[in-house]
């Protein structure tokens, strides 16, 4: 599984007189794209290249280790974002979907859905315990610049409030700069946006990550700290936009002499406009491929800097070289975009199976390069994943933490295998080390199609599809990257090992259950043709909910009906009274016949009654407002003597 290079067996020769000197914990770097798609550079390309350059990706990774089976861990940006920090699974932080929060329920969009998505929380809890945190209290400087996205609609927490030092939240060139055909929007004409000396229009985000790692060089009187960077760039998430006019008329230009966009296609200033249809399936977006390009530019601004830059911890050493670098992505690629001027290809996923909001693999396969001190240059065809991230770093700086908290991760320990001394992943569960083989994703709030569950295991990979509660199985290679069916397209669920299917199978549901995992429900008010559910017309109906301010209870009662179902679980929903709406979890309901109590926290405001029927139909109750009399109590000595 582990394909060794000429310049692997080279260095090893040299890994004595490099690494001789013991780095005194060593930095950190985690450089986090923002919808880069496993196909979108040349790291990972299967066919044609694509046609923009990422030379700065290329290069760090022939200077360490590339991961061609890596993961995230969803197929959005919050849940991954926040798994990755936590190093723990979205079915556990319940953060199973971007811009949560919300009640569980459709829009008149989404009328015709036969699920509904279970609550799931707007942010990351602040007692989720971090990276950030674990560094910190190891004595590094931790800062995080770009996107953060797990706070909740009232913009808590933050950075600040989990463990960073700093935090800087802009998105730089990112910013949407409206009409991305406009002349006077681009960098050198929006005074916002400069062009700095190699002519590339100002992205704060990079520059501030750059600053970050100048000011821990200058720390202690210039004796330098130990520091831990999360740069969270925007890049390359909508909107598709570039503000690098010369790099979109090259990209224009390749496409055209490439027969892809037509000459007649090319405005004056010789970039596509409105009417140039941008629809062809595969890599050809001028505006995407600058954005690629302008992120690849990005994260060599900061490795230059690194490798130009001593390291005042470790006399004759550069920041490069005691520096831990770990580059991927949150998801896979968005594939496609509605712009002002109707729909276009943004990327092309191809041979992976759809993009980002899907658990298929071209919403969660991602790219992955690991450099830094001792590790050898290599490539890997192990199954991977973001998760992997916080136990990692653990190892490789020697930082400890509690063991309630490291024996509740969900990842593993790559150190041993980035280093050379293993070529499998393991992983310790309760006290025993053993080979990982199993790999989950949990996506319940998505559209029928999509809200399934998964794990991979080896050369295959089953789903659970909700909607009708059936499996899918594929055989994705025969044995490290030799490919069988990466395009998930032969479901193999009746024709694979079937002793190796339900043992997954059997997996996958146990996992679920041990983390309490929150599923989709049946839509009570599901009106489509082929209506009605079975067992919709047993849906129970609310008789009448109260609050009694003398016990902090609430109770909700159930229509008198024995031809209805009976509601068999649920959990009470608060919101407080602040400026946004947001939506909490205050737990579990008690459930006596047809009578539903649950104790309201003291700062609710509004309550509501999330339940489920013995059917799995969603059973919500309407907003009730918590209104709390204050009560004065009268001095009767002092009434008497009046």
């Amino acid at each position: 599984m582990l394909i060794f290079t000429l310049l692997f067996l080279f260095s090893l020769f040299f890994l004595p007189q490099l690494f001789g000197q013991v780095i005194d914990r060593p930095n950190i770097v985690i450089f986090y794209t923002d919808d880069l798609g496993w196909q979108d550079t040349n790291l990972n390309n299967l066919g044609d290249a694509v046609p923009w350059e990422t030379p700065k990706m290329e290069a760090l990774a022939a200077a360490g280790a590339k991961f061609s089976q890596a993961y995230s861990p969803a197929p959005t940006c919050g849940p991954s974002r926040a798994a990755m920090l936590s190093g723990r699974h979205p079915v556990k932080t319940k953060v199973t979907q971007v811009s949560g929060g919300d009640l569980p329920k459709l829009s008149n969009s989404q009328a015709d859905r036969k699920t509904i998505g279970p609550y799931y929380p707007g942010r990351l809890d602040v007692n989720e315990y971090t990276i950030a945190e674990a560094l910190s209290a190891n004595g590094y400087h931790t800062g995080h610049v770009g996107k953060w996205h797990i706070a909740g609609a009232n913009g808590f927490p933050v950075a600040v409030d989990q463990g960073f030092n700093t935090e800087f939240t802009s998105r730089g060139v990112q910013q949407n700069m409206g009409d991305r055909y406009d002349i006077s929007n681009f960098g050198g004409n929006d005074p916002n946006y400069p062009l700095d000396a190699d002519g590339i229009p100002y992205d704060s985000v990079t520059d501030e990550a750059v600053a970050y790692i100048e000011n821990r060089v200058a720390a202690n009187g210039g004796e330098g700290e130990p520091f831990f960077l999360y740069m969270a760039t925007w890049l390359v998430h909508t909107p598709i936009q570039t503000r690098d006019l010369p790099m979109l008329q090259a990209i224009t230009q390749t496409l055209v002499n490439s027969g892809q966009i037509d000459t007649s296609d090319v405005g004056p200033n010789g970039i596509p406009t409105e009417t140039t249809p941008l629809t062809a399936d595969g890599e050809y977006n001028p505006f995407y491929g600058a954005m690629v390009q302008t992120l690849d530019w990005s994260l060599g601004k900061l490795v230059d800097y690194l490798q130009a830059t001593n390291d005042p911890r470790h006399p004759g050493r550069t920041l490069f070289e005691t520096t831990y670098i770990i580059f991927s992505s949150d998801n896979g690629a968005s594939e496609q975009n509605n712009a002002a001027n109707g729909f276009e290809v943004v990327a092309d996923n191809f041979p992976l199976d759809l993009g980002k909001t899907s658990s298929r693999e071209g919403g969660i396969r991602v790219p992955m390069i690991v450099t830094g001190p001792e590790i050898p240059v290599a490539e890997y065809s192990n199954v991977v994943n973001g998760l992997d991230f916080f136990p990692t770093i653990l190892s490789l700086t020697e930082t400890t933490i509690a063991s309630n908290i490291s024996d509740d991760f969900d990842g593993a320990d790559l150190s041993d295998l980035l280093k050379g001394t293993n070529t499998i992943v393991e992983q310790t569960v309760n006290g025993v080390t053993t080979e990982r083989t199993d790999l989950f994703w949990h996506y319940p709030n998505a559209s029928d199609e999509k809200s399934k569950s998964s794990i991979r295991r080896g050369n295959y990979k089953i789903y659970k599809k909700y909607v009708d509660n059936t499996y899918q199985a594929y055989q994705l290679y025969n044995g490290g990257d030799n490919l069988v069916d990466v395009e998930e397209a032969i479901n193999v669920i009746t024709t694979m090992d079937q002793a190796l299917k339900q043992d997954m199978i059997d997996t996958l549901e146990a996992y679920l259950v041990d983390n309490d995992a929150r599923f989709p429900a049946w839509n009570p008010d599901y009106a489509e043709a082929d209506g009605p559910l079975p067992n919709q017309d047993l849906v129970p109906a609310i008789a009448s909910l109260t609050y009694s301010q003398t016990t902090g209870s609430a109770k909700l009662m159930i229509e008198d009906d024995a031809t209805k179902a009976a509601i068999s679980y649920g959990h009470l929903l608060f919101r407080r009274n602040e400026t946004n709406e947001e939506w909490f979890e205050a737990g579990v309901v008690s459930i006596n016949g047809n009578i539903i109590t649950a104790n309201v926290p003291s700062d609710a405001y509004k309550i509501v009654f999330n339940l489920r029927d013995e059917n799995n139909f969603l059973v919500l109750s309407d907003e009730l407002e918590i209104v709390n009399i204050t009560q004065i109590t009268l001095n009767i000595v002092d009434e008497v003597q009046l």
